[in-house]
């Protein structure tokens, strides 16, 4: 995926979210898709799992944000599972706060 072609969008934003290892947490802005876009990124550790509703992280300082899931999140590596206790680094527009990538680290 190129991250600047906007009939992939997104998609290598899921690779530069996995290249962000030392990131707890934070907010940027994109035209990824064309159009000014503010990004949430965030590592931490699943707090709360509800498959293709809600996913709960909490990083290592204490922050603790909850992100809406639909059923067009792309979880990396692909067949990843997740679940409560799993280390993960999340991507989601801050609109609505929508999950768009879900990388498990560890």
């Amino acid at each position: 995926g190129n991250p600047a072609n906007p009939a992939n969008p997104g998609m290598g934003l899921g690779r530069g979210a996995a290249g962000l290892g030392a990131v707890l947490h934070g907010e940027f802005t994109t035209t990824v898709t064309g159009t000014p876009t503010v990004m949430v990124v965030q590592t931490g550790q699943v707090t709360a799992y509800t498959p293709g509703t809600s996913l709960s992280v909490k990083s290592s300082d204490g922050f603790a944000a909850t992100y809406t899931v639909d059923g067009t999140v792309a979880v990396m590596p692909a067949g990843s599972q997740v679940a409560t206790g799993s280390q993960v680094r999340v991507l989601a527009a801050k609109d609505g706060m929508t999950l768009t990538r879900l990388v498990v680290v560890g």
